[in-house]
């Protein structure tokens, strides 16, 4: 919604003192036969890479809480900065009561993570 847009726009300049632009990364899909062999964090990096190391930007991606997604961004060392927190319990993503400062009001179960150069 544009008041979610607002409230992570003055989230980042506020916390992070990043104005714009940003490399926004949104969900993307990996094909079940490629799951579990490292392929979604090797994509991942690449564009995490590519917005920090050659575009200079700091990077936005979204995902939900219940994707391995969240495992993968917190794994390559982004920050969450919206939306429910996990914990990973026998290799089971468990959506735990804590919130990164805030939720989405149309879909409460989108994160936000966001990686600095």
């Amino acid at each position: 919604s544009p008041n979610t847009q607002n409230i992570v726009v003055q989230s980042v300049k506020e916390i992070y003192n990043i104005g714009s632009p940003l490399f926004y990364i949104s969900e993307g899909g990996i094909d079940s036969d490629r799951r579990g062999t490292g392929f979604g964090s090797q994509i991942t990096k690449g564009l995490l890479d590519y917005g920090i190391e050659t575009l200079g930007m700091s990077v936005i991606f979204r995902t939900n809480w219940a994707s391995s997604m969240m495992r993968i961004a917190q794994n390559l060392g982004m920050t969450q900065i919206m939306g429910p927190k996990i914990r990973v319990e026998d290799g089971q993503i468990i959506k735990t009561e804590e919130i990164a400062n805030f939720l989405d009001e149309v879909n409460p179960d989108r994160a936000l993570f966001i990686k600095t150069p």
